[in-house]
Order: C-alpha cells, then sequence, then structure tokens
C-alpha cells in the first residue's frame, strides 16, 4: 500500500474520531488554570445541518448619512441646541490645535425645529406629577448663569478615557455654555483624549471596583482615591490644544496635616507659575490652583510636613462657574455594584459641593456575558435596583438616567450572534430603573436590538466584543444628547403652557 493512501486512511479515521467524540461530548472543559476553564465546543449535528438564517437589523441609513456624510460643514445647528460634527471630535484625538470655543453664549433659546417624537428611546414618565429629569431641566433654567450645573457619567470601558463622554459634553456646552473637562484621574490603565499625563512612582490609586481600600469607603465621587506615600509627589499634565478652561482645582477629602502645592509651568523651564496651601481637614475640600489659564503644559508638586498623604479625589479642569460641566467617571471591567460600597454620607457632601443635578449610569457590558437565565436576570435586576436607590438617597435634588447595555454578540458555533438573554439583561435593568422611579435611555434598542452589532460592525460604528469605534462613540453621545435636549424642549414648552 502507497504512503498516500495511508496518510489518507489515517485523516479519514481521525475524522470519523473526531466527529463521534464530537457527537457524544459537544463541549470539553481544558483547565488552562484552575479557577476558569476554557470551553472548547464542536459543532453540533444539528446545528452544521440547519438552514436558519441570523437575521441582521439593517440600521436607519439617513441618520447614518446626516452624521457622516464627507465635506459636512463643521457645526450643524437646529436652533440654538448645536450638534457637533465628526471631524470636530476626532481631531480632539490629536495634537493639532481645534479653535472652537463651547462657551461663547449663555443666552439658550428654545428650538423650534426638533421632533418631539425623537424621544422613544427615553423613559421619562410622570410620577406624581414630577418626571425623573425635571431636577436637571430646571437646573438648567435657573442655575446655568450663576454657577456649574455638573453631569457626572458612570461607566465601564465604553467610556474611559473620555469616551462618549466628550461629545456628550461638547453638545450640553455648545446649548447651554461651559468649558473645560471636568474630572482627571491621577493615574488611570486608559489613555485620555485630550490630554497626556505623568505621576511619581509614589502615587498608589485606589477605586471601589479592583483595587479596593481595606475597611474604608471613603471614595471621591468617580469612585477613585489617590494617596502618595513620603512627603513628596509630583504629577504632569498636558492638555491638548483643543481644550478651553478658565481654572483648576483639587478635590480632597480626609488630610491629617495641612500640605502644599506647587505649580510649574513646563512651557517655560518650569518656572514656578503658584503655590496653593490644602488645609487640615475631615471633610471634602474644594481648592482652586494658582494658575494662568493660557498654562497648558505643567507640574503639581505635593509636599507634605507629616509625610502622610491627604485623601485625594482628583484635578478637575472647569470653566468659569457657568454654564454646564459633564465629569467622565468610567472604571474599565466594572459591572456598577461597586457604587454600593461608597460612603453615602461622603458621597452624598462631593455632590452636593460639585451641585451635581445628573447622574448618567451607564453599565451592564461587564456582566452581560455572566446573564444566561432568568434567575440571574432578576439577581441583577435586584442588584441594580438596590445600587440606584442608593444613589438617589445620596442626591436627592439631582436626576438620575440609566443607559442600558448595548447589543453583545459572542460567536458560537462558528457564527457571531448576540447572547441569548441580553435583552432579557436590558429589560432587567430597565425593571431596576422603573421600581426606582428613574429615567431610562434604551441604548440597546438605539443600537436596533437583536444581532444589531453584526450591522454595527459592518458600518465600522463598532467591534466585535461591542466596543464602540471613534465613530460609533460620536453617533451614540450625539442620539442621547438629542434625545435628552429634545425632553428639555418638551419639559420648558409644557412650563411655559403653565
Amino acid at each position: 500500500m502507497s504512503k498516500r493512501f495511508i496518510i489518507l486512511y489515517i485523516v479519514l479515521f481521525l475524522n470519523i474520531l473526531l466527529l463521534t467524540y464530537a457527537y457524544f461530548f459537544p463541549e470539553i472543559p481544558l483547565y488552562v488554570n484552575q479557577d476558569e476553564p476554557f470551553i472548547l465546543k464542536f459543532v453540533k449535528f444539528d446545528e452544521l445541518l440547519s438552514t436558519e438564517e441570523i437575521i441582521i437589523p439593517e440600521l436607519n441609513d439617513k441618520i447614518l448619512d446626516d452624521q457622516f456624510t464627507e465635506n459636512q460643514e463643521d457645526t450643524s445647528k437646529q436652533g440654538n441646541i448645536t450638534f457637533l460634527s465628526e471631524s470636530e471630535f476626532l481631531s480632539a484625538q490629536t495634537d493639532k490645535a481645534d479653535q472652537r470655543n463651547y462657551g461663547s453664549s449663555l443666552n439658550v433659546q428654545l428650538p423650534t425645529n426638533l421632533d418631539l417624537n425623537e424621544t422613544n428611546k427615553l423613559s421619562n414618565e410622570e410620577i406624581n406629577g414630577k418626571r425623573p429629569l425635571d431636577n436637571f431641566f430646571n437646573a438648567l433654567q435657573n442655575e446655568r448663569n450663576t454657577k456649574t450645573v455638573r453631569v457626572v457619567h458612570y461607566g465601564d470601558s465604553q467610556i474611559e478615557g473620555d469616551r462618549v463622554t466628550d461629545i456628550i459634553r461638547a453638545n450640553l456646552q455648545a446649548s447651554f455654555g461651559g468649558s473645560g473637562l471636568g474630572f482627571i484621574p491621577f493615574t488611570d490603565k486608559a489613555w485620555h483624549l485630550h490630554l497626556s499625563r505623568g505621576a511619581s512612582e509614589n502615587w498608589k490609586r485606589y477605586n471601589f471596583y479592583n483595587q479596593r481600600m481595606t475597611n474604608n469607603d471613603d471614595y471621591g465621587i468617580s469612585g477613585n482615591l489617590y494617596r502618595y506615600s513620603g512627603s513628596h509627589a509630583s504629577l504632569s499634565f498636558k492638555l491638548f490644544q483643543e481644550v478651553r478652561y478658565k481654572s483648576l482645582y483639587l478635590f480632597y477629602g480626609k488630610a491629617v496635616d495641612s500640605s502644599s502645592v506647587a505649580i510649574y509651568d513646563k512651557g517655560n523651564k518650569n518656572k514656578m507659575v503658584g503655590r496653593t496651601v490644602l488645609p487640615a481637614s475631615n471633610s471634602p475640600q474644594w481648592i482652586k490652583l494658582n494658575i494662568p489659564d493660557s498654562i497648558r503644559n505643567f507640574k503639581i508638586d505635593f509636599y507634605s510636613k507629616s509625610a502622610k498623604s491627604p485623601d485625594f479625589y482628583g484635578l478637575w479642569v472647569e470653566g468659569d462657574n457657568k454654564g454646564v460641566q459633564v465629569d467622565n467617571y468610567g472604571i474599565r471591567a466594572h459591572a456598577g455594584d461597586g457604587l454600593s460600597r461608597m460612603d453615602s454620607i461622603l458621597l452624598a457632601q462631593q455632590i452636593k459641593l460639585l451641585n451635581v443635578k445628573l447622574i448618567i449610569v451607564q453599565y451592564g457590558a461587564n456582566a452581560a456575558p455572566y446573564i444566561n437565565s432568568d434567575a440571574k436576570c432578576k439577581y441583577i435586576e435586584d442588584v441594580y435596583y438596590k445600587v440606584l436607590t442608593r444613589l438617589k438617597g445620596a442626591a436627592p435634588d439631582a436626576s438620575i438616567l440609566v443607559v442600558s447595555v448595548g447589543d453583545m454578540a459572542r460567536r458560537s458555533e462558528g457564527t457571531l450572534k448576540s447572547f441569548p438573554y441580553i435583552s432579557k439583561f436590558k429589560e432587567a435593568q430597565k425593571r431596576a430603573a422603573n421600581r426606582a422611579g428613574l429615567a431610562f435611555w434604551d441604548f440597546y434598542e438605539v443600537m436596533g436590538g437583536q444581532n444589531s452589532l453584526l450591522a454595527w460592525y459592518k458600518q465600522k460604528l463598532a467591534h466585535t466584543d461591542g466596543h464602540l469605534t471613534a465613530k460609533g462613540q460620536k453617533y451614540v453621545a450625539n442620539e442621547f444628547a438629542k434625545t435628552v435636549l429634545t425632553e428639555y424642549q418638551r419639559f420648558s414648552l409644557q412650563k411655559s403652557k403653565k
């Protein structure tokens, strides 16, 4: 017998062996480590022979064309509510100068040509004569000319590094005034869209998710806390050219002893441009740094007499105490449950001090792969309800808007399909928001529902793991901003009729 036939017989025998094994054992756990086995799955015979067609929903081509048409004007306006073009936001990812000024006008008039049917993905139902977003909308009408109306955006890696948030911020600041970036982490795993930074090696970062403190829940409002060891530490920041700001603030909590900071202009031979004392304290302190707003590349040196670091919450790049600010509180891999680990009294103090009037809660991507039964949907609903009611208790004068999980997919038997329980998981999030009396925005339906991720991947709006591309971030953030601003128009029109 020739070698060719021997090889052929061996190949046939191995295939028959594998087919037989796959029939009786369709899934094989391979233990790469002791905790998390890798599951090797064979295609099942009924699926191999199935003629079932996976339905991929089509995206709204008109919306896509409106947002991504080449050679469009840099800014398109509807009334005095402004939606910024893609080119403006992509420029934020480079060092090129961008001369736009989002805070040029605080005289916002109601637009007359927004479609009031645009809000069909938003749930903001009236409860006892009041809607969940009314606190935020009242603040926009009554406070934006005299103080900063703050929005905080909690989320995971979908928004880390100021992704998505920066486009929401730009739209709101273009409509209601304001400038700056809001919260900036001292250190982070994610690179930031609008700045570069560095830190001395003696900084330690804690957060309420995977770098938790022992016997202490005194986290900053973002879920982070920073301390340095020794008596001296430093931070460096370089703001990109598109950033416009008026002032810098340090936010910190417990401080056993007073300390000081010195600020140096790195663009001018490290010349000292300011020094600020940080007093000892047992409560949150919002300290303005003495630094000219023309400086974009600077270093901050921290000095402590007692070698005991204050509990720092972060740096805030702010405007002139008018208009709107939107803080990005993204922590990678977080599912949202960490919000329940923050000290409620301390959180309430920070919310009041920062004048937070809207809290956006956007989680789900890190929990979705594990939601595979009705029982787990009920469990996650109760977890979210607990988190949301705790947050609502700490922010009685703010509005809370829950953003659902988007469509997510996995490769199953060689085909990319939505997670089986992703729709039910989204409904669990919605029930939790409704039970807590909060607003809800259906990101899953905005994407198009089941298997829509495949269409978004085809249009280069998302990656196969569900993370949005730059275009996808712009699309989602603009849709979100337009929905909120349209609901604001509805609120204002109804209020004017009373």
